[in-house]
């Protein structure tokens, strides 16, 4: 208690200490049954009646027990919760959540003071906030939860609590202003088209928001369709694993700058065009508002594909060739119903190409829009479409594909398929004979091999008269200057006749075997590769 005691429960206090020890159950007498298994809140008390939190380092002290009269119970685990209280009494702005347990773990914020499972005593130094929405800000633990090993729970809330020393007053700056907005945007990499098809569209929002005063508590996004309609969606910030939270995958080390996730759910009958964020509505952690409107950021552009349509959809070549350079396909489509020009082309794809994004395309003379995919060098087998959009200069949209919300399309590029081994027309050694007093002997073996989609991996071995393989190199290969694969042996071999085999592998995993013993694969394409070792 860093020098500081508990005061004792006196007045509501003691009434509390009664109320806490009724609720464990009400007296047996001999003809009764053994009460049945509870948990009571029998103290709760801050340390202060008062704290100054202007310099931002106050901390106002609770001890609570919890008793437990199920014996058999080792562990007793729950929350308290600690929270600013209105002028009206009621809580505002963040909660702040205090786990405690008689078997403590490490992320457990309470300390066990003394005392066993079936009564326990806990403490917490709450770090009080600097600023609140009046100088004399009013803290109270509003609820608590606990649950025993065997399970048993006990849940209290404001009312009961009351009976206690719940509270304290804490002298605060004061903070009179709202959240401010720094951006509001629809979540990266989602998709801003979106083909209506009966069904409710799910639209994620991320929204960049600042206090850095109180911090940040909560939110609300409002998007404004075309004919006036609206969906809204929010956020609240939650303290978990040390971060604050406000929606998935969102992670914050603080409320003054956050970055939250909202979902908004655009109705199925959501009426085609333009919709955007109009309004923004913030709450800080003293229960002060924010309102930002007439934001028209972030418009999501719905269709039905009724008024704008993309016809005669097409992918070039059906084949393509990447195993050894980069190349590109195209996607074409002929615009119906475009109203002045196209101002901006998209193309969604997985597999071997990109993504595209062509402002302002230019159409062909036959009316043809072309947008081009690159392919990198051996990446992947296929090109799949998976969305396609046009957005017209008078803000008529389509959009087709999985990826916007409608039904797959029909265009994918496959890669040139590796359908035949590589062939190897010339392979030879760099000497038939060596001595042993050349020992490190250096062997080369060149090359001249080729498959249709290239070679990449190639290898040799030396056997002795026995088969017996004794050396050899393998590994990725790539053709030199002269245009042949070279391969080597560094090291010592005795006296005596050598052999060596060889295999080229191609880029889509296809091999072919020459010269080695017992007749496994082809013979080598220049002759048998032999060499002896010889004294001297």
């Amino acid at each position: 208690m860093h020098g500081t005691s508990v005061r004792p429960a006196v007045g509501r206090g003691a009434i509390g200490l009664l109320a806490g020890a009724l609720l464990v159950g009400g007296v047996a007498t001999g003809a009764e049954a053994a009460p049945k298994p509870r948990l009571a809140l029998t103290a709760l008390a801050f340390a202060e009646a008062s704290v100054d939190a202007t310099t931002g380092n106050a901390r106002a002290t609770v001890e609570w027990t919890v008793a437990d009269n199920q014996q058999t119970a080792t562990n007793v685990a729950g929350n308290v919760v600690i929270q600013q209280l209105g002028r009206d009494g009621r809580p505002v702005g963040a909660a702040y959540p205090v786990s405690f347990a008689f078997q403590r773990k490490w992320d457990t914020k309470a300390t066990l003071v003394s005392g066993t499972a079936q009564s326990a005593t806990y403490r917490y130094a709450f770090p009080v906030p600097r600023y609140a929405a009046v100088d004399h800000a009013t803290w109270a633990v509003v609820g608590l939860t606990a649950a025993d090993d065997r399970g048993t729970e006990l849940s209290l809330g404001r009312a009961r609590l009351g009976d206690f020393h719940n509270s304290f007053t804490a002298t605060e700056l004061t903070d009179t202003t709202g959240p401010g907005v720094e951006g509001a945007y629809v979540v990266y990499g989602q998709p801003v088209y979106r083909f209506l098809d009966g069904r409710p569209v799910a639209v994620s929002y991320e929204v960049i928001a600042s206090d850095h005063e109180a911090g940040v508590y909560s939110g609300e996004l409002t998007v404004r369709g075309p004919d006036g309609g609206t969906a809204t969606g929010g956020f609240t910030i939650e303290r978990s694993n040390g971060y604050y939270t406000c929606g998935p995958g969102t992670g914050n080390g603080d409320t003054e700058e956050v970055r939250c996730r909202v979902d908004v759910q655009l109705p199925a009958t959501a009426a085609v065009g333009d919709w955007k964020i109009t309004r923004v509505r913030l709450t800080d952690n003293t229960g002060n508002v924010a309102v930002h409107r007439d934001q028209a950021l972030a418009p999501v552009h719905l269709t039905r594909n009724e008024q704008l349509k993309a016809t005669e959809l097409a992918i070039s070549p059906k084949v393509f060739d990447n195993w050894r350079d980069s190349t590109e396909v195209a996607v074409s489509l002929k615009p119906v119903g475009l109203r002045g020009t196209v101002v901006e082309a998209t193309v969604l794809a997985n597999g071997a190409c990109d993504d595209q994004k062509m402002e302002a395309p230019a159409l062909e003379a036959d009316g043809t829009l072309k947008v081009r995919l690159w392919v990198p060098p051996g990446y992947s087998d296929h090109c799949t479409v998976t969305g396609l959009a046009l957005l017209d200069s008078s803000g008529r949209a389509a959009a087709y594909g999985t990826a916007f919300g409608g039904p797959a399309l029909e265009l994918t590029s496959t890669r040139l398929p590796d359908s035949t081994d590589p062939v190897a027309t010339s392979a030879v050694l760099s000497g038939t004979e060596f001595r042993t007093s050349e020992m490190p002997m250096r062997l080369g073996l060149a090359v001249e091999a080729s498959s249709p989609v290239g070679i990449t991996q190639a290898s040799f071995t030396i056997y002795d008269a026995a088969g017996r393989s004794v050396g050899g190199e393998s590994g990725g290969a790539a053709p030199a200057a002269d245009g042949k694969f070279h391969l080597g042996f560094d090291g010592y071999l005795a006296p005596g006749s050598y052999t060596a085999g060889f295999t080229v592998t191609s880029a889509g995993g296809r091999s072919a075997m020459y010269g080695y013993p017992g007749g496994a694969g082809l013979p080598a394409p220049s002759g048998p590769l032999a060499f002896t070792v010889i004294e001297g």
